[in-house]
């Protein structure tokens, strides 16, 4: 009671003193201490007691008129009980809540004031914030290099972020269900809405867009970039999908690099591909070890495997054709199934279909091609002209090739290739040159062009001993002043002139030389030598013939026009010894050898006709005696008949 007594007495009057005295109300008032801070008005000091302000409810605190500024309560009631205290003015009061706790060590620096409303305000005393915390100009700062065995989000002293430092198998989710079933999958990353939601061993993959990896399980090493990018992905691993939707339905594939919109879209188990582009390989499913490069690259795709495209709709049909190259804009483009083709240039080969094993480069080198396989092309527009051609090759500008086992140097008319061999401007359609020789053999056509250039010499074969050779020689022969072909021969060293053509048609023929060109008839080289006969019956049974050849025949080059001669097949039945078989199966007649046939059966249609005119000159004499018996009857009778004599024929 004294105590109290004593407290009630020196509070007025302490209360006076203050009030009274204006000395003293300059000066600081201690309670508590002899030494009161000089900053402060009043410094009360207690080892073991505190100052008690005034309690009231949120109700009583909202009814005080005109509290003055800095004005402090305590509330006892409401939603934020606490010290309040008017931060604005009378007229305008701001009453602020002066939130309770220390720093995160427990005796650091007081909790922030908030700006709130009179219900507003946060408390961080126990770390637990009841509303947005609002930063304005400052930043949230760390001091050390980590967050220790904490678990959750650290400032580094840098200003870098540990996320995830100390969570199962360090991974690091940000976004609605990111990563929500992971189980074990540690070193992950994962970035948007349901972003690896289905992971749960997968280990290191980087899913960031929404729903990236969404399905992902087992998965490891696989980085989804882009809106649902791998979103399907359950086991594959090593795979790199960037952009909206890539690889969104792979499901097992392994190690594919997807670039650009939508491209391997459809891939489900196919491994190994790299597609870069719009809808680059968009519905390749199972196929393998492709690369496609460009806008609608290997579009259509689907189990064709070891393909590379490159270029806008390069290979853009192609479904299950394998082991094709195409490079350049619509290479390619309409190939479906063919397989081994390898196409370089804008539209190269552009409607192959299914053909294979071809090589086209150039511009539209190769786009007639169709079905046609084996085939090569060098240069601008080269190829086939037809789609179903075989084993053909086409060099040069517009170098076309219209039937299959055959090859097209340069094209036609003012395209017309000129080939060199020895010489670096070759004079015609061949130009095969040799040091030193200038000969040149003449164009029948013009008299003076030329089209085939020639080596002064074209060595034909050698002779047994290995030495001596024959040989063309193309030459101007001085002697007679024209061109001249020579069949020449070295004789045992010495040069021999077998055969020489001039220039104006005579030839020239070395005296100890057999004419080849002859068949030997000599008596003396041949043996059972035998008569021919029945020449005229067989001939009969043969028979001549108009007819034309048919062109474009493989292997044969055939005059055209309308032809006169026989048939081998009716040759051979008559005579087969006339008829011989090459190796291509096709037949021909020795027409040379039909001479001593016809010679027969003329001799044996002469001795026919001699022998009808000894038959005619006879019945004639027969004739003539009859008619001149009959002619002297009748004078018989006309004088046994007392008439007059009957006139003989021939007589007037």
């Amino acid at each position: 009671m004294k105590n109290n007594t004593m407290r009630l007495f020196l509070l007025p009057a302490v209360a006076l003193l203050l009030w009274a005295s204006p000395a003293a109300q300059a000066q600081n008032v201690g309670i508590g201490t002899a030494t009161p801070d000089a900053s402060a008005a009043l410094d009360l000091q207690a080892a073991d007691k505190g100052l008690l302000v005034p309690r009231l409810t949120q109700a009583q605190r909202l009814a005080i008129a005109g509290p003055a500024a800095a004005l402090l309560v305590y509330q006892t009631d409401g939603a934020q009980p606490g010290f309040w205290f008017n931060a604005g003015t009378k007229a305008a009061p701001a009453w602020t809540v002066l939130a309770a706790g220390n720093g995160p060590a427990g005796n650091g620096p007081a909790g922030k004031l908030s700006s709130g409303s009179v219900v507003g305000g946060d408390n961080l005393g126990d770390h637990t914030a009841t509303q947005n915390l609002n930063l304005q100009t400052f930043a949230l700062v760390g001091t050390g290099a980590d967050v220790g065995t904490a678990v959750g989000l650290g400032v580094r002293a840098d200003g870098g972020l540990n996320l995830g430092q100390n969570t199962a198998g360090n991974n690091v989710f940000l976004g609605f269900q990111a990563g929500a079933a992971n189980t074990t999958g540690y070193g992950n990353q994962y970035v948007g809405y349901k972003s690896g939601a289905s992971n749960t061993t997968g280990a290191l993959n980087q899913f960031s867009g929404f729903q990236s990896g969404t399905r992902n399980t087992t998965g490891t090493n696989n980085l989804f970039v882009g809106y649902t990018s791998g979103a399907n992905n359950l086991s594959g691993n090593d795979n790199q999908f960037i952009g909206h939707r890539t690889g969104f339905n792979t499901t097992s594939g392994t190690g594919n690099q997807f670039e650009g919109y939508l491209s391997g879209f459809s891939n489900s188990s196919g491994s190994y591909n790299h597609f870069s582009g719009y809808q680059s390989g968009f519905y390749n499913t199972t196929g393998t070890k492709n690369l496609f490069l460009g806008y609608l690259s290997g579009y259509y795709n689907t189990t064709g495997s070891g393909n590379q495209f490159e270029g806008y709709l390069s290979g853009n049909a192609n479904t299950t054709g394998t082991q094709n190259q195409f490079a350049g804009y619509s290479s390619g483009v309409f190939n479906t199934a063919g397989n081994y083709n390898q196409f370089a240039g804008y539209q190269s080969g552009s409607n192959n279909t299914t053909g294979s094993n071809n090589l086209f480069t150039g511009y539209t080198s190769g786009a007639n091609n169709t079905i046609g396989n084996h085939n090569w092309a060098y240069g601008f527009g080269a190829g086939p002209t037809t789609g179903n051609l075989y084993n053909t090759g086409a060099l040069g500008y517009n170098a076309q090739v219209s039937q299959s086992n055959s090859l097209a140097l340069g094209g036609i008319g003012v395209e017309a290739l000129k080939v060199g061999i020895g010489t670096t401007a070759p004079r015609g359609q061949l130009d095969v040159a040799s040091a030193g020789d200038t000969y040149l053999v003449p164009n029948p056509n013009t008299g003076n062009g030329q089209s085939l250039f020639l080596p002064g010499h074209i060595y034909l074969a050698p002779y047994a001993n290995g030495t001596d050779v024959a040989y063309l020689q193309a030459r101007r022969q001085s002697d007679i002043g024209s061109m001249a072909l020579q069949l020449r021969t070295t004789n045992g060293g010495a040069v021999v002139n077998a055969l020489r053509l001039n220039a104006d048609g005579s030839a020239v023929f070395a005296s100890s030389v057999t004419a080849q060109s002859f068949t030997s008839s000599d008596a003396r080289l041949k043996q059972d030598i035998r008569p021919l006969n029945g020449a005229l019956a067989a001939v009969q049974a043969l028979r001549g013939v108009r007819y034309t050849y048919r062109q474009h025949i493989d292997g044969h080059s055939l005059p055209a026009g309308e032809q006169v001669g026989v048939l081998a097949q009716e040759v051979e039945k008559i005579y087969p010894e006339l008829v011989s078989t090459g190796a291509d199966g096709y037949k021909a007649v020795n027409y040379a050898q039909l001479t001593p046939v016809l010679l027969e059966a003329i001799k044996e249609l002469a001795d026919q006709n001699a022998a009808f005119r000894r038959q005619a000159t006879a019945q004639q004499d027969r004739d003539a005696t009859q008619t001149a018996d009959i002619q002297s009857l009748k004078v018989q009778l006309a004088r046994l008949l007392g008439e007059a004599p009957v006139a003989q024929a021939g007589t007037r």
